[in-house]
């Protein structure tokens, strides 16, 4: 498994997006572009106006078929944890302040939403 910064996904013929991090299994880190059946997690840091990533980006993954979707709020400093069901995302955590995402899938970590988010 890789961790990776932004970097350019292909989630279709015409669709390329830029998730702000992205898990992946083993790739050729020349490439360009990532291949979305590489991508295990997708995660993307939201403002509260952001519907792209809270709605557009989200739907966009769910269709490539990416097993995990981690939306980072600012504003609230909370983590929300999707597992793909069928072709659809479904939340399986809601992580605010002061708490802990306890990850077992797609991999063992422990993520608080202070150390994702930048220091006021």
């Amino acid at each position: 498994m890789r961790l990776l910064g932004p970097v350019n996904l292909r989630l279709g013929p015409q669709r390329v997006a830029n998730p702000d991090m992205i898990m992946t299994r083993a790739i050729n880190l020349d490439d360009q572009l990532v291949d979305s059946c590489a991508a295990v997690l997708v995660a993307e840091v939201a403002s509260r106006s952001d519907e792209v990533s809270r709605v557009l980006k989200r739907h966009y993954y769910a269709a490539a078929g990416i097993p995990w979707y981690l939306l980072v709020e600012q504003e609230s400093a909370t983590l929300h944890l999707y597992e793909l069901r069928g072709n659809h995302y479904v939340e399986r955590s809601v992580t605010r302040p002061g708490g802990v995402l306890d990850l077992a899938e797609p991999l063992t970590a422990d993520l608080a939403p202070e150390d994702l988010l930048p220091p006021d």
